[in-house]
């Protein structure tokens, strides 16, 4: 992943189909907000846990132009949904149509931060 500012980038994809999908370190994921006109963003397998949620929830914040998210199979817990659905409360504007959570260490009540 490599992101500065500027960068224009419909969409980007690490998913576990890649032979180097679980070597991506958390400074990658971090580089996702500069991708601010990004719509699409498949992370699925990539074993991103709370640091990679931390990031992305950090990009939601600024971009405008995201519709689709895919984060299944990392990893993820109640506590981890709860920082990603603040993110999502904050940026009114973004038009996310699907978010795929499957395979993850979640519960009702995580999803209930959703709502």
């Amino acid at each position: 992943v490599n992101g500065s500012n500027d960068v224009d980038l419909e969409s980007l994809g690490i998913d576990d189909d890649e032979e180097d999908a679980n070597e991506h370190s958390p400074d990658d994921l971090a580089r996702l907000q500069g991708f601010k006109c990004m719509e699409e963003l498949y992370l699925g397998g990539t074993n991103m846990e709370s640091t990679g949620c931390l990031s992305v929830s950090n990009m939601l914040l600024t971009n405008l132009s995201l519709r689709t998210i895919c984060l299944s199979d990392n990893g993820l817990n109640d506590q981890d949904l709860s920082l990603f659905s603040q993110s999502l409360s904050r940026n009114r504007e973004l038009p996310l149509e699907t978010l795929r959570l499957s395979f993850n260490k979640l519960t009702c009540v995580g999803g209930e931060t959703l709502m």
